[in-house]
């Protein structure tokens, strides 16, 4: 990706996207830009950096001036607005508006460094039932997945699980491992089949279909 790609993508981040999807409209950019994550962050970085160093520069100076009744408004000191920005009008409250959805992005790209993404043929993978009833947990846990409201009850949990994921079964597995995971990491990964010890955040990556949330909360977990 090009340097006025990557400013374009934070251009339109800024002016087009509502802020709490920024770092998911960059997660899907960078799928699709076909690089690697690191070096699509590392362009993004790169642009921020020209964009904020532009914003402060002579040329594009902002300063403060005065209505008659001495109300006080921003107002560019020098107007030279060119293909830079795209004629998008810029100063440093809205340049920094950036700097949340690129963190979020850069953890998640981090975590996935560290947590190894699924190939796209695991998508289609049915594991064990109840990693499904873990990986919901987890994502209870992190808050991206409600707390049952209307099922409270085993038969209603059990109901939702083989619905949600598909389930073959009556769902009775699903429901006992989420009641059962304590979120003590180290016994936890003890208890599961040897087989799926070294994979057990791949998997749950997988299940909860690569969200960001979910890999920066297995980055921090330690076997």
């Amino acid at each position: 990706m090009k340097l006025h790609e990557a400013k374009q993508i934070l251009l339109t981040a800024l002016f087009e996207v509502t802020p709490k999807t920024r770092a998911g409209y960059f997660r899907n950019e960078a799928e699709k830009s076909g690089d690697s994550l690191k070096d699509f962050y590392d362009e993004l970085s790169t642009a921020y950096e020209a964009l904020n160093k532009y914003v402060n520069s002579k040329d594009y100076s902002w300063g403060i001036n005065k209505d008659d009744d001495g109300s006080e408004y921003y107002h560019l000191n020098i107007i030279k607005i060119d293909n830079f920005t795209d004629g998008r009008v810029l100063n440093n409250e809205n340049i920094t508006d950036l700097l949340k959805p690129l963190h979020d992005f850069g953890a998640y790209v981090l975590a996935c460094e560290t947590v190894k993404l699924p190939p796209q043929s695991a998508q289609a993978e049915q594991f064990a039932e109840y990693w499904y009833g873990i990986t919901y947990k987890i994502m209870q846990c992190i808050g991206i997945e409600k707390q049952f409201i209307e099922s409270t009850d085993k038969a209603g949990i059990m109901q939702f699980g083989k619905n949600k994921y598909k389930l073959k079964t009556a769902g009775q597995v699903f429901y006992r491992s989420w009641k059962d995971f304590k979120f003590n990491i180290p016994v936890e990964v003890k208890s599961f089949p040897h087989k799926d010890r070294t994979r057990w955040k791949e998997i749950v990556l997988t299940i909860s279909e690569n969200r960001a949330e979910v890999a920066i909360w297995l980055n921090k977990q330690v076997d």
